[in-house]
């Protein structure tokens, strides 16, 4: 597929989001040449996740590849959104629902990966954390469950994604030398920023997946020549980390009700191998992002 200019949005939170918005939104997405957009998760709530990708599609004309994030399984269950979101994609090609999905052969020697990915609890404390989330009343999987019981789901949830995309990386290794992978939740601490400083103890075991990055890392030592860029969000918090020389993630910055393109990706000069643009959580001003956010 000649697929290689994207936009790439996270957390737009579209419940959120007026008409008059999400026009200026949707005119932004096209404000340069794209062939689709990147959408890694936390689009809205259960009950309309799927009007509001498809209303990206039908108000630019463009596919929209995505992953899913917590939020849009607020008011439902994990399986039933899951499953519900994949029987609408199979009915409209333009919508790709990349979890579970094979990979997607790009150009340019680039495949398309992705899961939603699920905050696992594995790293910080979990246990002494005081965060709460909105997730263990919103989401029916998790609803009056004590922490400890509620621990081995989300555990499970978490190495359920990195063995899906591990397999598509697999895949992907055999037919590109790249991938760009989309996933909601940072897989690294280094990639997850809350207040500018990596997630403490009480913060990780909510912001990250580390049997995604653990995963990833062990993908990219075995197979040092097969370079891999993470699109991730959830955080808010912008945050570019250099994890391997072939192991790059990025993360969205995103505020309610205000949805903004991130980056705009061109992947024919698009280069991992540049490491000073990604240094020190800044965004890259060249190798093919024509605007960091």
């Amino acid at each position: 597929m000649n697929l290689r200019r994207f936009a790439w949005v996270t957390d737009p939170h579209l419940n959120f989001v007026d008409l008059n918005r999400f026009e200026r939104f949707a005119n932004e997405l096209t404000e340069q040449p794209i062939d689709g957009i990147l959408l890694t998760g936390d689009v809205s709530e259960a009950e309309d996740v799927i009007w509001q990708i498809r209303r990206m599609v039908e108000h630019t004309g463009k596919p929209v590849y995505f992953v899913l994030g917590n939020h849009d399984f607020y008011h439902s269950s994990i399986d039933l959104v899951r499953s519900s979101v994949a029987t609408s994609c199979k009915a409209d090609p333009r919508m790709v629902y990349l979890t579970g999905a094979e990979p997607i052969l790009l150009s340019n020697d680039w495949s398309l990966c992705g899961d939603d990915g699920w905050a696992d609890g594995r790293l910080g404390d979990y246990h002494r954390s005081m965060v709460r989330l909105n997730d263990y009343q919103q989401i029916s999987d998790f609803a009056g469950l004590s922490p400890a019981i509620r621990l081995p789901i989300i555990r499970r949830l978490g190495l359920t994604s990195a063995v899906r995309i591990r397999r598509q990386l697999e895949i992907a290794r055999h037919v590109s030398r790249r991938s760009v992978v989309l996933t909601h939740i940072p897989p690294f601490r280094e990639a997850c920023l809350y207040d500018s400083k990596p997630a403490d103890d009480n913060w990780a075991p909510f912001f990250t997946c580390h049997s995604v990055g653990w995963m990833l890392r062990r993908f990219c030592q075995r197979f040092p020549e097969h370079q891999v860029l993470v699109l991730c969000g959830h955080t808010h918090h912008q945050c570019v980390s250099l994890i391997a020389d072939n192991l790059v993630v990025w993360t969205g910055h995103a505020e309610y009700a205000d949805p903004k393109v991130n980056a705009f990706l061109d992947l024919a000069h698009l280069d991992l191998t540049a490491p000073a643009a990604w240094f020190n959580g800044q965004a890259p001003t060249s190798n093919g992002v024509v605007r960091p956010a």
